[in-house]
């Protein structure tokens, strides 16, 4: 379940291809400076912020439907350093593993 669902988040921003490329490329430049920096505002602006946040954001949606506790830590931890992942190193890097793969 995590593996399918970590990335839902994304599905709450309202980007296309082109523009979700953008918002990672700009998302790697600015190193967390675009989110902080263009969250909360409007347009196309507000939407790369949003998209740079999916992880938080998709995170929330399983928590609302009341999906598993390891799932939800997925959806929130998966770009982060396996020094910051509460679920166990040994599921974290096979899901990474799929992620990277995929």
């Amino acid at each position: 379940r995590a593996a399918l669902l970590h990335d839902v988040g994304k599905a709450a921003t309202p980007l296309g291809a082109v523009d979700r490329a953008v918002a990672t490329l700009l998302g790697w430049v600015g190193r967390g400076r675009v989110e902080a920096r263009w969250s909360g505002a409007g347009g196309r602006r507000g939407a790369i912020a949003a998209y740079l946040s999916y992880p938080e954001i998709g995170a929330d949606l399983l928590r609302r439907v009341n999906s598993d506790s390891r799932v939800v830590a997925w959806a929130a931890e998966h770009h982060r350093s396996p020094a910051h992942w509460s679920v166990p190193l040994s599921a974290g890097s096979v899901l990474a593993a799929a992620d990277d793969a995929a």
